[in-house]
């Protein structure tokens, strides 16, 4: 469960390992390693205005490893591996709001200071990407394949901003 409800997020896994370092007012996470059916939820951010449609990110693969920045709340960077799989979800469904699932063996992630946000999303060994409209019949599926991605996430909403595939 989130260590802060300010930017809350959950994980789950067949084992969790946490390291901890110390303190002003008691230890804090600087790391976890996950292994066995690992989820990480990223819940999405709240909205600055009206239009704004925030995501929700999820992280699923056989191995994670989260590093903490140092107040040990907010997630540094993500490393995943073996059937690596990040969903960007839109919460609400209207035109033009897609879901995107990338698949690849390895992914990183690099993440801005509060918050929990995504900044950079990098996959490598072989990806597969699926575009999704959220509204039924706005497009077909769209799915694109390519040796590596690298993902901007945009700071506000959260949704992918520019995709970059070789």
């Amino acid at each position: 469960r989130s260590l802060d409800e300010a930017a809350p997020r959950d994980a789950r896994a067949t084992t969790i390992e946490a390291f901890f370092t110390p303190g002003e007012h008691g230890s804090l996470v600087n790391s976890a390693h996950a292994e066995g059916e690992t989820v990480v939820q990223i819940h999405a951010p709240k909205p600055a205005n009206e239009r704004d449609n925030p995501t929700e990110r999820q992280l699923t693969a056989s191995r994670v490893t989260l590093q903490f920045y140092p107040d040990g709340k907010n997630i540094s960077a993500a490393d995943a591996s073996e059937n690596a799989v990040m969903t960007v979800t839109p919460i609400r469904a209207v035109k033009g709001a897609d879901k995107k699932t990338l698949r690849a063996p390895q992914m990183n992630g690099v993440f801005y200071e509060t918050d929990n946000r995504l900044k950079t999303f990098t996959a490598t060994g072989g990806v597969k990407v699926e575009i999704e409209s959220l509204v039924t019949g706005a497009h077909p599926l769209r799915t694109t394949t390519s040796r590596q991605l690298v993902a901007d996430f945009l700071a506000d909403t959260q949704d992918i901003d520019r995709v970059t595939q070789e």
